[in-house]
């Protein structure tokens, strides 16, 4: 599928949703909104190591720069 076709499923999935919702009964609150686009603008990410370093400082065992664990040690 590509990425138009996609999001205008999505578009119309969400605008049926919400057409729904607005048809419920007992429901205080208005409920909906309008948007121009459907999905957020992919951000670039940049790689830092202060979540890593973090992750690491919290791992109950490491080698390296690897977590270490155990398979089927629930």
């Amino acid at each position: 599928m590509n990425e138009e076709k996609i999001a205008k499923e999505a578009k119309a999935l969400m605008d049926e949703f919400l057409a729904a919702l607005e048809e419920a009964k007992d429901v205080k609150e208005s409920v909906g909104f309008e948007r121009d686009e459907n999905v957020r603008t992919p951000a670039k990410s940049e790689f830092g190591f202060e979540f890593s370093d973090r992750m690491l400082e919290n791992a109950p065992a490491r080698k390296g720069r690897h977590v270490a664990s155990e398979k089927k040690k629930w």
